[in-house]
């Protein structure tokens, strides 16, 4: 299954410089794409997060491997920096070519961090108690 890109800015141009970096794969645009929908191991996507739309990306994605692009020295970009809310940080003229290489990166650690997610088994209630005179046989025979 493929790992969107998901890019997340109002500026049209913005956008679609980053999506020319974005190597072939899937790209969605917050706010005008469908983007998909928490599974059993939450959502796997690359997120590229302007720092002026921050608040605007869905909850279900702060998890996802995020590039952070922002005005350096800029009160929301340096309180995410302070935060460790994404895995890169680039101004918005490094955004514009700057972003290719870390794309296959960032595809990989969302593909590593879904298997993670589905390989952890939630924790369960105890099984209950078998009703009075009923016997669990095993599987296999028994020594002894």
């Amino acid at each position: 299954m493929p790992i969107p890109v998901i890019l997340a800015t109002p500026d049209a141009a913005l956008a679609e410089a980053w999506a020319r970096q974005c190597g072939g794969r899937e790209v969605l645009r917050l706010g005008r794409d469908a983007l998909p929908v928490a599974g059993v191991a939450g959502v796997a996507a690359v997120v590229v997060l302007d720092s002026v739309w921050e608040n605007s990306l869905p909850p279900e994605f702060a998890a996802c491997p995020t590039v952070l692009v922002g005005l350096p020295r800029s009160r929301p970009f340096e309180q995410a920096r302070l935060a460790g809310r994404a895995k890169a940080y680039l101004s918005y003229e490094e955004s514009t070519g700057s972003l290719e290489p870390l794309i296959p990166i960032l595809t990989e650690l969302a593909a590593a961090a879904a298997v993670a997610a589905l390989a952890v088994v939630p924790a369960s209630a105890p099984a209950p108690p078998l009703p009075r005179g009923m016997w669990l046989l095993a599987p296999f025979p028994m020594e002894g």
